[in-house]
């Protein structure tokens, strides 16, 4: 169930961030009270674990500030809903693999002359597909 919520609430958002750039901030704090209320009822990771992971998102908030927005508030509001599900450990994992994710993919574009070093890319896809390819590897593992 909760591996389902995740990758509705990053499919939806990757829809939202490609077609507007903007992420809808009421529909992630709908998946954060989700994120909340199922980790209260089944108790799948401890407390800590949980308030450790969306403290990632407000860390992506601060960057996003110190960066004048190089990475988007709504990426850290993004953070914060998927750390509610996904704890600390999994949740920085997500954040590093995005990134990672999203580097190599701009590396390739600048290569490719399809982008710029200024040129702005939507970065939710890339969440998706950190999630996607992380959740298949430890199903295989």
């Amino acid at each position: 169930m909760v591996q389902g919520a995740v990758v509705l609430m990053l499919a939806l958002e990757t829809v939202a961030d490609i077609r507007s750039r903007k992420v809808s901030v009421i529909r992630l704090a709908v998946f954060t009270v989700l994120g909340i209320a199922l980790n209260v009822i089944k108790a799948y990771q401890p407390i800590w674990s949980m308030l450790s992971g969306m403290a990632i998102g407000l860390l992506v908030i601060f960057f996003a500030k110190v960066s004048r927005e190089g990475i988007g508030y709504g990426d850290g509001v993004l953070f914060i809903a998927s750390g509610a599900f996904l704890g600390f450990n999994d949740n920085l994992r997500l954040l590093l693999f995005s990134l990672i994710f999203a580097a190599v993919t701009g590396g390739i574009c600048l290569l490719m002359r399809r982008k710029n070093i200024k040129s702005e890319m939507p970065f939710i896809p890339f969440v998706l597909g950190a999630y996607l390819v992380t959740s298949i590897v430890e199903v295989i593992l």
